[in-house]
């Protein structure tokens, strides 16, 4: 099981829940982030966050001091050399008999590359968008339905119809003949 902890893919670290003091981690977190685990362990789990995360990392804390858990929290952390390495934490408490809460089991899933595809996404999104917006041809985007989901200005132009008359419409739909004729 050690060999197992140590290695697993995720980045693994135990956290005290008063000081938020890193007890113990994987040396996968050592490894990804670039640090020695001896200069992780001792140090405030706030040190492995990126600064663009404090308040969103503050508030998973918080979180789990008051409810005892974290559940797929985003957030980022920060490698040695500055680096990011966006994650997804997820924190169970780890209780004495009393019920308080002695110590966290954290872990870190890395997403960099899902984000990176987001961003990708979402940036061949936008050019999409503008050669659509750009184009002189009118063209509709409809649902699997037939519903009209948007159009491009040049096909309110020659339809005579707003983005906002056509929302929702099919070309069966009496309300589009209606508006149309």
């Amino acid at each position: 099981y050690a060999d197992l902890y140590e290695n697993a893919p995720d980045m693994y670290a135990t956290v005290d829940p008063e000081d938020a003091t890193i007890l113990q981690c994987n040396q996968t977190l050592a490894d990804k982030l670039g640090f020695l685990k001896t200069e992780i362990i001792g140090r405030p789990v706030f040190d492995m966050y990126h600064r663009d995360c404090m308040d969103d990392a503050n508030a998973a804390f918080e979180s789990f001091q008051n409810t005892g858990v974290v559940k797929n929290a985003e957030l980022i952390l920060r490698r040695k050399d500055g680096g990011r390495i966006d994650v997804i934490l997820n924190v169970v408490a780890v209780r004495d008999e009393a019920g308080d809460i002695i110590q966290s089991r954290s872990a870190w899933r890395d997403i960099s590359e899902l984000k990176a595809m987001q961003r990708e996404l979402v940036a061949s999104e936008l050019k999409y968008e503008g050669v659509v917006t750009a184009m002189y041809e009118g063209m509709v985007h409809q649902a699997a339905d037939g519903a009209i989901i948007s159009c491009n200005p040049a096909a309110e132009l020659i339809l005579g119809l707003t983005r906002d008359q056509m929302a929702g419409r099919t070309s069966t739909d009496p309300r589009w003949r209606t508006i149309h004729e």
